[in-house]
């Protein structure tokens, strides 16, 4: 009969990933567990504000799931929701486009009127780009605004259970190094160096690749992800870059932003993730997780070669599932080709 021997080093490191993966799926549970138990909260705190009821959730339930919450876009989701809440104390903020918090009153009357100056930035268009795009309105609140008095009793019923609550969430956010608005809004915008004009010219580069489609709402999206645009982001858009494996191109959508100048933290990944959906193998569209966001790690020479070897032979196919080299040379190519005379002159 024959023996088998077994190696206990093998053994232990293949038991070590069976219990680092059972303690990660109990802890993805949890976190689930979480969320669909903050929005029950929330939900009822929206029932309660409408219905000018007592029956809202107490701050001290808010505080115990909230401080439970580890990741970052389930924080986002929550205070979306909790803004949602906000909006129903204070109705005229439904018909406000919203614009960023931090917005930089000097430097977007720059951008209005450098369109016009001799040495100003001539292809973008600032007013029509973004003081021209139509507010979005929700037609159930109209009743509500007719009715000022309503209003005014929801604002004194509800005024401090949300100063309470907000320095409840306030706190949360701040573990995480995220600011919070007092209307439960997040500073959700990138923060880069580039001029619209040069982001305009890096999504030319994008869509020129077939990574995003070339429509209007897609450009007004992407161009408001960064904080140098003054519109909020609403929606969003289709990565459709796939590799050969046909599954979503993670590593391009990363090498994007790293080349733009955005500092790829958690919640920078996050927001991105959050503006940002791919399509499965199936073709059903999904949501896209911050940790598949990562640069692609280098493989050694004998596989690059072989790799290139390949991609001779099989042509533009084989190109995608690479770490695309060319397509980050290109967005480099936009963003110096594009940027004001100033930066050129001391380049």
């Amino acid at each position: 009969m024959k023996q088998f021997s077994v190696n206990k080093s093998d053994f232990a490191s293949e038991l070590e990933k069976l219990n680092n993966a059972v303690k990660k799926q109990n802890e993805e549970s949890k976190e689930e567990q979480y969320v669909m138990r903050l929005e029950d909260l929330c939900f009822s705190l929206r029932c309660a504000i409408v219905d000018l009821s007592l029956k809202f959730p107490d701050l001290t339930t808010f505080e115990r799931y909230l401080s439970r919450l580890s990741n970052t876009s389930d924080l986002i989701y929550i205070v979306g929701l909790l803004h949602r809440c906000w909006v129903y104390i204070y109705p005229f903020c439904l018909f406000d486009r919203p614009m960023k918090s931090r917005l930089d009153i000097e430097a977007a009357l720059d951008q209005a009127l450098c369109k016009y100056s001799r040495e100003g930035i001539h292809g973008y268009d600032f007013v029509k780009e973004e003081m021209e795009k139509h507010n979005f309105t929700i037609l159930d609140t109209i009743r509500e605004i007719q009715k000022p008095e309503v209003i005014n009793k929801r604002k004194s019923a509800y005024r401090e259970y949300m100063k309470g609550l907000y320095k409840i969430t306030d706190a949360v956010c701040e573990k995480k190094h995220i600011k919070l608005n007092e209307d439960f809004t997040l500073q959700e915008a990138l923060t880069i160096k580039l001029t619209p004009e040069q982001i305009r010219a890096v999504f030319d580069v994008v869509v020129k690749n077939g990574k995003m489609s070339s429509d209007e709402d897609t450009r007004s999206t992407f161009m408001s992800i960064f904080d140098s645009t003054i519109n909020v982001t609403e929606g969003k858009i289709l990565w459709l870059d796939v590799a050969k494996s046909h599954t979503p191109n993670y590593s391009t959508l990363y090498v994007l932003f790293k080349t733009m100048g955005v500092e790829m933290t958690n919640f920078n990944k996050a927001v991105i993730c959050k503006f940002f959906k791919v399509k499965d193998i199936d073709g059903k569209e999904i949501a896209i997780h911050p940790e598949k966001l990562k640069s692609r790690k280098k493989k050694n020479s004998k596989e690059s070669v072989e790799q290139n070897t390949q991609g001779q032979t099989n042509g533009d196919n084989a190109s995608s599932d690479k770490l695309p080299k060319g397509f980050e040379e290109q967005i480099k190519e936009a963003i110096n080709k594009h940027a004001p005379q100033e930066t050129e002159e001391k380049a």
